[in-house]
């Protein structure tokens, strides 16, 4: 008696298979997206963390800056923002004369229309339009 398999389930087996990894090579773009826009997020969420820092350092808000940040945690943070997305987040100062007592900053993220905000009130959201687009505006 021959103990090897059918021509039908080798074909089967194969048929199994190639659905399978058809199903991981479709899924795995939207994947690397999310991962992506996790990396995103979490950036913007030190920035405003360093942001608070920067403000304890120096007295305000100036210091965030999309480029040419002297604080030694915002420039790397803006540095990691840009190698995941390719662009800075907007960024905008509220001003009283000559000091920035608030900031927006918000970035478009890579799997869709919504961008991720952050601003000095210690909020961080999801939001569907863009929300710093003049000095003062805050993400809420």
């Amino acid at each position: 008696m021959n103990k090897g398999f059918t021509l039908i389930e080798l074909l089967t087996v194969v048929a199994i298979v190639a659905i399978l990894a058809a199903g991981i090579l479709i899924t795995f773009p939207a994947a690397q997206e999310r991962a992506r826009d996790a990396r995103l997020i979490n950036a913007m969420q030190q920035l405003r963390a360093a942001a608070e820092a920067s403000r304890g350092s120096y007295g305000d808000y100036s210091q965030i800056k999309t480029v040419g940040s002297s604080d030694p945690m915002i420039g790397p943070i803006m540095e990691e923002i840009n190698r995941v997305k390719g662009s800075y987040p907007t960024v905008h100062l509220e001003m009283d004369g000559d000091v920035a007592i608030g900031f927006c900053a918000e970035i478009a993220l890579i799997s869709g229309t919504r961008l991720w905000c952050v601003d000095s009130d210690m909020y961080s959201d999801y939001v569907s339009s863009t929300q710093c687009t003049a000095a003062g505006d805050r993400c809420d």
